[in-house]
Formats: C-alpha cells, structure tokens, sequence
C-alpha cells in the first residue's frame, strides 16, 4: 500500500480477507459510517451526563478498533470503560477529545484508503 499509515493498521482485515477489495471497501465504508455516529452519539451522551451510554459506546467501539487495528483508540476505549465517573471529571474529559480526536484521524485514514482501493 502507498498510503502512510499512522492510526490504521490494516494487516489483520488483509489475513483475513485477502485480496477482495469489494469486502474490503464494504468494511471500512461501515466504519466511516460507523465511527462518525460513534463520535456525535458519544459527544450527546457525555454532555448528558449519560454514564452508561458512554460506557457502551467506548465498548461497543473497541472491536471496530481492534479489527482495523486502532490500538491507541483500543486503549483509550478501555480506560473510559475502566475511568468513566463523573469524579474524575479532568481524566474523562481528556479520555473522551482524545477518543473524539482520534477517532475523526483513523475515519480520515480509513477514507484514503477507500480511495485507493477504488482505484
């Protein structure tokens, strides 16, 4: 690949499904879909003060991570998990721009590579 990588690392969805760029495209098109309602869903519920949405949203978001291979977004995922009340106000605020940051960086990664797999 000719894209400099630096969220994504696409060596496990190749193992597993070769050269198919039709299936390859189809997975990382639903993460772009995917992460983006991530990021506004996880943006409501932290400014609603929802606990256990964010909880599930940081959780629910860690296979999507683990499959394209986003360990950083992995482990921030994590500590929202393990950190998330509203005593740790100053940890969970920066947990959550970093999960916001990273996640709009690894879509705009995801969506260069769709366009060269489009090609």
């Amino acid at each position: 690949m000719l894209i400099e990588l630096k969220y994504v690392n696409l060596e496990y969805l190749y193992k597993t499904l070769g050269a198919v760029h039709e299936n390859i495209i189809k997975i990382l098109e639903m993460f772009v879909y995917q992460a983006s309602e991530n990021i506004e869903n996880m943006k409501i519920s932290f400014s609603n003060k929802d606990i256990a949405r964010v909880i599930f949203i940081a959780h629910k978001s860690k296979n999507d991570f683990n499959i394209l291979g986003i360990s950083n977004l992995i482990e921030i995922s994590k500590a929202i998990e393990m950190n998330y009340t509203f005593d740790n106000n100053l940890i969970i605020n920066n947990l959550i721009d970093n999960y916001i940051e990273y996640t709009n960086r690894a879509i705009e990664e995801v969506k260069k590579i769709i366009e060269y797999h489009k090609k």
